[in-house]
């Protein structure tokens, strides 16, 4: 095996070539020919690269039948034998992403005008490790690529994408198109295992690109057809992409590129497809395929896919417990009913969702979880709990054309019965569309849509639960959420906004997905990246709402926080405090409020604290009277099912310390003073709780210590020291017994007990886990005990 291509003894680069060409053509009648071919391969190849070629590309000969190599940063090595080309790339960044300004992946390339079929097959060890840069994924692929210039091109590889300990196998078939890419591909499209065989094809016809792939010498599957936007002439062959930290060696065989005569697309080894006479005959509009993503009820799944069926739709039911890509491939949109709250706490599910690229419909409180989980605004912790079953529509949107008059005050029944989760959206948001909103409330929405291709129905209700017209909107919003991803498969914001306000928000956006990484940064880069991010907050537009922004100051705040820099979590709170108090509007100095409670929380251990206000009963309060003793200070709300799962916990720490000096005060964040006290009453709760009637999250003592996520624990001791933040659970225990001392007998009983709530079969023990909690984004005001079950994620405080 040669490192070079047959008939090349040198590796000069092309661009020398074209300055003295008789220095590499070979003395005999029948090598002449032959270089003279790859002469005039490199030659044509030279014309269509010269206009964007860096000074540094490395062009070394070609490969026969293959093309011309190419390698922008010389770093990488071509192995060719027989109808087989390696092609190996180092542990450095080697992409073809024209967004993110890297065009220096390795190739094999020719020149090809009019239509044509190219193929490979596409082998080698994908397997990536860490990613080149922190931020990004660690992506490994390789295949077939066809360009018309820097801006304007097809991928079509062989990829594996790496999330944590887990690697997903796919086909990645994309476009750019003008320098923006349209659509990822997604491990839904077509999953691969790791030792699959694979070939992969295009067929080129104009401007219309289609692929297909086949694993292990099975049928071809049609991936779609990308569109360039004019018919120009290609350059097209194999390219190899590195974004990890291990070197990559991509093998690519049985590689064909054979002109066509006819410009025709049809599937390999199917019939040919109808003539395009025909097709405009045809009324026939393919039924949506729908994957329906359900829970334990038994009742929900029949439903939805009798429903489903009945509106001329194919649903296909996938139980949430089992999900996995392949169910998923293929479809148009994947419906994710309310049942499944509860099933995406870890996180894996999701992640499998994000990565199919499919639109996302998400109902109820199972929809809005995992809406909340992909990080969307229409998602989870923003929502308010209730039992509608009318909304009013948001003028302006089509699907609530023709469904007949509406009720007093505008609005339309859609179910006879139902819960609902809305969304509070105070401002605008980019990329948010609303669509139908509560009947007495303007900023609390039912029916929202987010850019790329989500949409929130937030109703609960099964499908006999719906009224004729719900019918008919649910089934528009089905058209709706599938229409965002047609026809131009959903344009990505370009690279670099022009507006102020776009500008602001990609750089809000860019700057919370680095946030991440302060754990790896130094002191001085840590320090750089507060400044760029406090800079940001004191530039936003007008037009940006506080809520963009303020998603970033917490999470910049609690990750500094974790970091055990206390000090400087403490002052990086009062810096982004400042910068929005220098904002204008009533959120803004609302959130520069509780920004600065933020950092008087984050500096009290070791420092004393300070409580005022009435209880519940309507008692004044007396802070001093707690001196001597250890009190743990509590914000809970009777809606929030972590700080009711933990009162279990604290009732038998003050049976056990109370009379050694242990005390408990509560703060309550209900707005509903007689649901609170029922709640106390009910769980027999000796203790005080502080409450401000209908203050909620805006309790003064809440805004006071910037309590933006509960259960939020504080434990005093008896100097009257704050000594935990987090006084939860087994630290809670722990805590108190290294604070309190029992008398012999007692503790020897304790141990007994402790024992057997250690026990793995005992609720409670060392195998339960911590629930994370309700952030200040979840007004969840759950009508029911059964729908505030769900463990919300603390997330910011950004509405």
């Amino acid at each position: 095996m040669d490192r070079h291509p047959p008939g090349y003894k040198d590796a000069t680069p092309l661009r020398l070539i074209a300055r003295a060409p008789s220095a590499l053509i070979a003395p005999s009648p029948r090598n002449s020919l032959m270089n003279l071919r790859h002469l005039a391969i490199a030659l044509i190849a030279l014309v269509t690269f010269t206009t964007d070629a860096s000074a540094a590309e490395q062009w070394y000969g070609t490969a026969d039948g293959w093309g011309l190599m190419v390698d922008p940063d010389g770093d990488c090595s071509f192995t060719v034998a027989a109808d087989r080309v390696e092609i190996g790339v180092p542990k450095t960044a080697h992409g073809m992403s024209i967004e993110l300004k890297k065009m220096n992946a390795p190739r094999v390339v020719q020149s090809v005008t009019g239509s044509f079929d190219m193929q490979v097959q596409v082998g080698g060890k994908f397997d990536p490790r860490e990613p080149t840069v922190k931020t990004r994924t660690a992506y490994s692929g390789g295949g077939l690529v066809l360009m018309q210039d820097d801006r304007n091109y097809v991928r079509l590889e062989r990829a594996a994408l790496r999330r944590g300990e887990r690697v997903s196998h796919y086909v990645n078939f994309e476009l750019r198109r003008d320098g923006r890419l349209l659509r990822f591909g997604a491990p839904a499209d077509f999953s691969l295992g790791a030792d699959d065989q694979l070939d992969l094809k295009v067929q080129v016809r104009g401007k219309a690109v289609q692929g297909f792939a086949r694993k292990n010498g099975g049928a071809w599957k049609d991936l779609g057809v990308k569109e360039f936007a004019a018919v120009k002439p290609l350059t097209a062959g194999i390219a190899a992409i590195n974004a990890t930290d291990v070197p990559f060696n991509p093998v690519f065989e049985s590689f064909r590129l054979t002109k066509v005569a006819e410009d025709r697309l049809e599937l390999p080894g199917s019939t040919p497809p109808a003539e395009p006479g025909d097709l405009e005959k045809s009324d026939e509009t393919p039924p949506l395929q729908i994957a329906v993503i359900h829970g334990a009820d038994a009742n929900a799944a029949p439903q939805f896919q009798k429903f489903l069926q009945q509106n001329e739709m194919k649903p296909r039911l996938v139980d949430v417990k089992g999900l996995q890509a392949d169910k998923l491939a293929g479809v148009d949109l994947i419906l994710v009913t309310s049942d499944t709250a509860g099933a995406w706490d870890n996180g894996d599910a999701a992640n499998l969702i994000r990565q199919t690229g499919r639109p996302v419909m998400g109902l109820g409180e199972g929809g809005y979880q995992l809406l909340g989980k992909l990080g969307l605004a229409i998602g989870a912790p923003r929502g308010w709990h209730g039992t509608l079953t009318s909304a009013r529509p948001v003028p302006g949107i089509k699907l609530w054309d023709d469904l007949g008059p509406a009720k007093d005050g505008g609005s339309h029944q859609l179910y006879e019965q139902s819960a609902h989760v809305g969304i509070h959206l105070p401002d605008p948001v980019e990329g948010v569309q609303p669509i139908g909103r509560e009947p007495d409330n303007a900023t609390h929405y039912v029916i929202l849509s987010q850019e790329p291709h989500f949409l929130l129905w937030g109703f609960t209700g099964t499908p006999e639960q719906m009224t004729k017209v719900g019918g008919d909107v649910f089934v528009r919003s089905c058209a709706h959420v599938v229409a965002m991803d047609r026809p131009a498969e959903v344009e990505l914001p370009d690279s670099t906004p022009k507006s102020p306000a776009m500008q602001h928000m990609a750089k809000t956006l860019q700057l919370g997905r680095q946030v991440m990484g302060l754990k790896q940064m130094k002191a001085q880069e840590r320090k750089e990246f507060v400044d760029a991010v406090v800079e940001l907050l004191k530039s936003r537009p007008e037009q940006v709402p506080v809520s963009i922004d303020s998603r970033l100051a917490y999470q910049l705040g609690r990750t500094l926080e974790s970091l055990d820099d206390r000090d400087f979590a403490v002052a990086t709170y009062n810096r982004m405090a400042d910068a929005f108090s220098d904002a204008s509007g009533e959120n803004a100095e609302r959130l520069a409020n509780s920004l600065r409670g933020a950092a008087r929380r984050a500096d009290l251990p070791g420092n004393s604290m300070d409580l005022a206000g009435k209880t519940l009963d309507d008692q004044s309060f007396d802070w001093q009277s707690y001196r001597g003793k250890v009190v743990l200070v509590d914000f809970w709300a009777s809606w929030c099912a972590p700080c009711r799962r933990e009162i279990p916990n604290v009732l038998a720490q003050y049976e056990k310390y109370h009379e050694h000096g242990f005390d408990v005060v509560g703060i309550c964040l209900d707005t509903d003073r007689e649901k609170a006290t029922s709640y106390v009453d009910d769980s027999e709760i000796p203790w005080p709780s502080l409450f401000a009637e209908k203050a909620g999250w805006e309790h003064p003592m809440a805004i006071k210590y910037g309590i933006s996520a509960i259960p939020t624990a504080i434990l005093v001791n008896r100097e009257g020291k704050v000594v935990s933040l987090k006084a939860r659970g087994e630290e809670l225990q722990e805590l108190l017994a290294g604070l309190i001392d029992l008398p012999e007998a007692e503790s020897s009983a304790e141990d007994s007990t402790k024992a057997k709530s250690d026990s793995p079969d005992s609720e409670g023990g060392k195998d339960s886990e911590q629930d994370e909690g309700h952030s200040a984004d979840t007004p969840s005001q759950s009508e029911t005990e059964e729908e505030s079950e769900e463990a919300a994620v603390a997330t910011e405080a950004d509405s």
